[in-house]
């Protein structure tokens, strides 16, 4: 019988078995050309009309691509050719009450979970400002998109499997992500706004 002790002792092997291939290097290219590209297009942008480039932007923005570069290398350009062209539809996150299999595909959903924290995170920052409720809304959308391009690469590239289950575990990484940094920046505003007040 597989239970909530064994799915948390067992993660760690399970994303260790994921990692296999897994490039410091890989990250740290993409990055950096992501990196540059953002800097250049800001300075093309507004550095050429005369603005002054918003250093809290290029922090949170070179963020961001470190994040996309992880997700990138670890559920792309890591990978050996495999897949079989197919796009599982099904809805299925797994089970502790049932088989291996079934246990095994929970870890599996848990961990795409996991991946798209930080991505929520680094969005949410990228996107200050008020309307939270909104901006966790684009977060769990850019989070869909950016997780459907990666099933459509993987499928194309023959990288993995398109899964639906993975797409919706993603997205909703990317909104668990999104919420704390937003009460955080709502409790910051509070507290600014009673300093001022004072």
């Amino acid at each position: 019988m597989y239970n909530y002790r064994w799915l948390i002792g067992h993660l760690p092997g399970f994303l260790q078995i994921q990692l296999q291939g897994f490039s410091w290097m890989h990250v740290a290219l993409l990055a950096a050309a992501g990196i540059v590209g953002f800097f250049l297009l800001l300075y093309i942008f507004r550095g050429t009309r005369g603005r002054r480039l918003d250093g809290k932007l290029l922090l949170t923005g070179s963020l961001m691509i470190i994040c996309v570069s992880v997700i990138l290398e670890i559920t792309v350009f890591r990978r050996s050719t495999a897949g079989d062209g197919v796009i599982h539809g099904e809805l299925y996150f797994g089970s502790l009450h049932t088989g291996y299999a079934e246990a095994e595909r929970l870890v599996y959903s848990v961990l795409n979970v996991l991946l798209f924290v930080p991505f929520g995170m680094a969005y949410r920052l990228l996107r200050c400002g008020g309307r939270y409720v909104y901006l966790i809304f684009m977060t769990a959308l850019t989070g869909f998109c950016f997780s459907f391009l990666i099933e459509i690469s993987q499928l194309l590239l023959a990288k993995g499997y398109f899964e639906l289950v993975d797409i919706v575990c993603n997205t909703t990484g990317g909104v668990i992500g999104a919420v704390p940094v937003s009460v955080c920046m709502l409790l910051l505003r509070m507290l600014r706004g009673e300093k001022n007040g004072n």
